[in-house]
């Protein structure tokens, strides 16, 4: 998917809600700033693997729940999260979000 202007906010705003809904439920994990990068860089080489244009409010969401994820993990202490998973999780949405397509 070729990154408009309206995408990358999208992907921001996503981002930001992320770590606003994460901070908000554990209020004691602290973001570090190589967060928002490492989460900027797999959700922009995510959506320019996806094929299909995604509406922005998509990959706001897509972004959002990825943001949530990385962070997750971090806090537990488990693996960080692949590219191969998140591709895979973002193939997963498209379907959600392609069943909720009225033509």
């Amino acid at each position: 998917m070729f990154i408009t202007e309206q995408i990358n906010e999208s992907i921001d705003a996503g981002i930001l809600l992320g770590r606003f809904r994460f901070v908000s439920a554990i209020p004691e994990f602290d973001p570090r700033a190589d967060d928002i990068v490492e989460c900027s860089r797999f959700i922009f080489d995510c959506v320019r693997n996806i094929e299909e244009d995604w509406n922005p409010r998509a990959v706001q969401i897509l972004s959002e729940l990825i943001t949530i994820g990385m962070y997750s993990r971090r806090h537990y202490e488990e693996p960080g999260l692949t590219m191969d998973q998140i591709q895979n999780f973002a193939a997963v949405l498209e379907i959600i979000f392609n069943s909720w397509l009225h033509r």
